[in-house]
């Protein structure tokens, strides 16, 4: 997730602006149901998540709440050779 300077000059996270970002072993690895379904939602441009969880708090100190919307504007494949040690490949999948 990106970061953007709010209107009191404070760094926060810029929850309109996220991509997704999902690691598999390899190309023929294929996503999870509830991934999938997540994909479908932002090839049909219906691309708003609500955080669902409880809130969470990175290393940085930036908090995604359970009460937040988030845009997601990409979704990303990368995966190795099936080892999980090189990268192979990088796909948007939108």
């Amino acid at each position: 997730m990106k970061k953007k300077t709010d209107d009191f000059g404070q760094i926060v996270l810029d929850k309109n602006n996220v991509v997704v970002l999902k690691a598999k072993l390899s190309s023929g690895t294929n996503l999870t149901t509830p991934q999938g379904n997540a994909l479908s939602k932002v090839q049909s441009n219906s691309n708003t998540f609500d955080v669902r969880s409880v809130s969470k708090q990175n290393a940085n100190g930036y908090t995604i709440t359970n009460s937040d919307n988030l845009i997601i504007n990409d979704f990303i494949k990368v995966y190795s050779d099936g080892s999980g040690s090189v990268i192979s490949d990088v796909v948007s999948l939108k």
